[in-house]
């Protein structure tokens, strides 16, 4: 709203005289909606720093007062981030050693993120719910690679913009911007299962597929190969068919978790999440089996030490039960549903 109702029947246009025509019932409709965008989803916080990025690549500068009408926008996103961190970090829990990261450790897991996403835009296969979560050293050379050829790319466009135009500087600027919030500079609940995500990139992917869209637009409107549109045909087709093949996958809890598992065995909330839909459906040996996997993948789990001792309840192995909901007491004192637990077997007994 805040670009595009200058004039919804033209093509985006940043001329002064515009500016200064610009009414300021839009301006505050604009402000409403974004309003309602961030309360939907917080993501959308980067949209002040879009915006101002759009201006730069039109005008080659922000002008005072297009980023004083920023300012709002600006104040809002802040102030829904904040609430957003302190959310993951106390009502969820992304708080303890899984998040206990050094400021080196956090731009080593950004960059091989941002390399990660756009390799699955390029090659988006297999498509993983919950991807393995690599184990970040900073002592190891080669992770360093990510960072710095990401680094290295935006030098290159930006020393190359007088030639190629801004456009692909403002592409790759608006994805990595987009993304940062889950990069990994912030605790996001999410990461201790994975530091990627399909699902953290829906709104950054369009800078890359924009840059994509206008390079292959720019080779068949040159050329006018039908090489290019048979390329581009083929591809969609691809993409057809992997979004087809991947639809199943989605069918119910059952089928995602499975999914995941053959994907990724080290998944261990997938074989604990598992396990809980076979213990509903009375499976609690092939449960149990599924939760010893997932306590050997993360031990320090709370949870799936309640899950174990409730089936092995279910199968009369109080002891058993006992000793491992012990051990979840004492991996979260604080945890009311462990204490609970162990409560309802000792009666039992």
């Amino acid at each position: 709203f805040f670009l595009k109702f200058y004039n919804p029947d033209k093509p985006l246009n940043f001329n002064e005289d515009q500016h200064k025509e610009r009414p300021w019932v839009i301006y505050g409709i604009s402000l409403f909606f974004f309003i309602c965008a961030l309360w939907s989803k917080t993501a959308v916080c980067t949209l002040p720093a879009v915006i101002l990025l759009i201006y730069w690549w039109k005008q080659n500068c922000i002008r005072k007062k297009i980023f004083l009408m920023m300012i709002p926008y600006f104040t809002l996103s802040f102030g829904f981030a904040i609430l957003t961190i302190q959310l993951e970090s106390v009502n969820v829990g992304a708080i303890g050693p899984e998040w206990e990261f050094s400021f080196l450790d956090r731009f080593l897991i950004a960059g091989r993120g941002l390399w990660f996403y756009i390799g699955k835009l390029a090659w988006p296969n297999p498509i993983i719910f919950i991807y393995p979560r690599w184990i970040v050293n900073d002592s190891i050379w080669w992770q360093y690679i990510y960072p710095i050829t990401f680094l290295f790319l935006i030098f290159i466009l930006w020393y190359l913009r007088k030639n190629i135009g801004k456009g692909p500087l403002t592409a790759i600027l608006f994805f990595a911007g987009s993304l940062f919030p889950v990069l990994g500079f912030f605790n996001v609940y999410f990461h201790r299962y994975s530091f990627v995500a399909d699902h953290f990139q829906y709104i950054a992917c369009i800078g890359i597929i924009v840059m994509f869209a206008s390079g292959v637009n720019k080779l068949m409107s040159e050329k006018k190969s039908q090489t290019a549109f048979i390329l581009l045909a083929g591809l969609l087709i691809v993409l057809g068919n992997l979004t087809w093949n991947q639809i199943p996958i989605y069918k119910d809890s059952f089928s995602l978790w499975n999914d995941t598992i053959r994907k990724n065995p080290a998944a261990w909330i997938a074989h604990n999440n598992l396990g809980v839909l076979l213990e509903e459906k009375g499976m609690v040996s092939e449960a149990i089996t599924h939760y010893k996997t997932a306590i050997k993948l993360n031990p320090g789990y709370d949870k799936i030490y309640s899950n174990i001792g409730n089936a092995l309840f279910a199968l009369g192995k109080t002891e058993e039960a006992i000793s491992y909901h012990k051990i979840a007491i004492k991996l979260k004192p604080n945890f009311a549903r462990s204490h609970i637990n162990l409560g309802n077997v000792l009666l039992a007994i």
